[in-house]
């Protein structure tokens, strides 16, 4: 009798459904779930996950920083790219030491393709309108890392536009005032001020000037036409 009773309490307890997942795990489990439904077909693209507000705004500047160029390529639950075999999901609450109260980890174990093993960590914040992502890392992974490496690549381009610019609309300039008879260079002298000011937001004093000398000396060999196309380029996008 106690065995049929100790089998009957067995069988029950393989048959009660696992506790619901609460807290950074259900949040997390939710970005998961078209993932798991579609079996990898479909994911949940990055802005429509629950980001927090840091993070959505690091996002939002990586993207137009790279002006139209794709920076979040791929499925960052999946950290993939055509997830197919999407199986085995697994979440549990890592037991890191040193996190600050609020912040709390969760580690997604999983498996793609021919059963390929995969994880994916995600960093919690819990906020007043409940957990949020502030980070997702992984192999390879590094949300925080790629939005600021955009950004600084896009400064970057941004400073060369301003001092190539500079440096074409200022030779423009001594050119056409040196030509017989000198030449109106009104918009030139306009536009050059306009990027000086922009190039000033971007560098200090000490590095523009360098970095405008040496830019300079490089376009000064230019043919009076190719420097006439450019500095016309750089008039014509000028900063507003």
């Amino acid at each position: 009798m106690k065995r049929a009773l100790g089998l009957i309490l067995l069988t029950l307890a393989a048959c009660t459904p696992a506790a619901p997942l609460s807290g950074p795990e259900a949040v997390v489990q939710a970005i998961y779930k078209p993932l798991v439904d579609s079996k990898g077909e479909k994911g949940m693209p990055l802005e429509e996950m629950p980001l927090s507000d840091d993070l959505e705004a690091l996002v939002a500047r990586a993207e137009e920083a790279a002006k139209g160029e794709p920076v979040f390529d791929g499925d960052f639950a999946g950290n993939c790219q055509d997830c197919t075999e999407f199986s085995d999901l697994k979440l549990v609450l890592r037991k890191d030491t040193g996190l600050a109260a609020g912040r709390a980890g969760v580690e997604a174990t999983f498996k793609l393709f021919q059963k390929e093993p995969k994880s994916v960590t995600w960093d919690m914040i819990e906020t007043p309108d409940g957990w949020r992502v502030d980070n997702i890392l992984s192999e390879g992974i590094d949300l925080r890392k790629i939005s600021q490496e955009a950004i600084d690549n896009g400064v970057s381009s941004e400073i060369d536009d301003a001092v190539e610019c500079l440096a074409y609309l200022d030779l423009a300039t001594a050119g056409a005032k040196a030509a017989k008879p000198p030449q109106d260079t009104t918009k030139l002298e306009a536009a050059s001020a306009a990027w000086r000011k922009k190039a000033e937001g971007l560098l200090k004093p000490d590095e523009l000037a360098q970095y405008y000398a040496s830019t300079v000396a490089v376009y000064d060999d230019l043919t009076p036409s190719d420097l006439s196309g450019a500095a016309g380029v750089c008039v014509d996008k000028t900063p507003q």
